[in-house]
């Protein structure tokens, strides 16, 4: 038996017991365990996506060797070639995760606790659901009945999902019509009316500078990058997030918080920029437990104080 699938098959046996005590229909498999196999592998039903660099493949008879073995492992666990959805790898730069690489408009509905979810494995680089924020959409299931949200960088609006299911009044606001449409589906899965919350395509640089309402709660995720042409200006989150912040901030009702997080891995929150908000970094405690990277994302709650 190769490492990989000696790995594999001890993630799966544990992995899928744990998922299973939640109603969890998607999880990460395995996290680039072992380094001579640097893959990712989310588990989505009975499927499975697989990251890799498939150029590194191409050029390398020892990690091409690898990607079979990896193919073999797969398939004894019960996921034949059909079911393995293999995707090239790329350092996250501007809006490439939105890149269309095939068009099936194959979709399905994966379960996450009480919620569910639309995802399509096949023709994005990424499946329409962030595995990573399980554990915030979890918090903001908490979120008090008649609280009014607000969700920037919404993409296919899973947070928005999340409190409008615990009884929030949600604005969702994305750059990209086609998203806020998945976004609304995933609502009408979950039983929630969209009439009753808002879906706005916007700039969200351009959004926030002149929007007149205020919320008790803003969810701020932006992309490490963007060089999107319907942005007045490029955006990148380490140079930029202060003077966003405190744009957001203008949003907030007087006791309200803002939850930002970004996936950029040697973000610093630059407090100097901050002075007059209370941060609170809550240190990986988002990260789940089926997510060996600890680095995955940041998640800070911002207060005025």
């Amino acid at each position: 038996m190769s490492a990989i699938a000696g790995r594999l098959r001890k993630n799966h046996k544990h992995l899928t017991k744990w998922a299973k005590k939640q109603n969890l229909g998607a999880f990460r498999l395995y996290d680039k365990d072992i380094p001579d196999y640097p893959f990712i592998i989310d588990k989505y039903n009975d499927k499975v996506v697989i990251w890799h660099r498939l150029k590194e493949i191409d050029s390398d008879p020892k990690k091409a060797d690898h990607s079979l073995e990896l193919k073999d492992a797969l398939t004894e666990l019960g996921y034949p070639l059909p079911k393995q959805i293999h995707k090239e790898r790329f350092k996250q730069k501007g809006k490439i995760q939105y890149v269309k690489v095939q068009a099936t408009g194959q979709t399905e509905i994966v379960e996450e606790g009480p919620l569910k979810f639309r995802v399509n494995l096949f023709d994005f680089l990424d499946t329409g659901l962030f595995l990573d924020h399980r554990p915030l959409r979890s918090k903001l299931l908490e979120l008090e009945e008649g609280m009014k949200v607000l969700n920037l960088f919404s993409y296919t609006c899973s947070l928005g999902v999340a409190a409008a299911f615990a009884g929030a009044n949600t604005t969702n606001v994305d750059l990209s019509g086609k998203y806020l449409d998945w976004g609304k589906e995933n609502y009408k899965l979950n039983g929630l009316n969209t009439f009753h919350h808002s879906f706005i395509e916007a700039d969200i640089l351009e959004f926030i500078k002149s929007h007149p309402e205020t919320y008790d709660l803003i969810i701020l995720d932006p992309p490490t990058f963007s060089n999107s042409k319907k942005m007045e200006q490029d955006w990148e989150v380490q140079k930029d997030h202060g003077w966003l912040i405190r744009k957001v901030a203008n949003c907030l009702r007087p006791g309200g918080m803002i939850i930002f997080s970004n996936n950029r891995r040697d973000f610093k929150i630059n407090h100097s920029e901050l002075e007059e908000y209370i941060v609170d970094d809550l240190k990986g405690t988002t990260i789940p437990d089926d997510f060996r990277d600890k680095k995955i994302h940041q998640t800070f709650f911002i207060k005025r104080k």
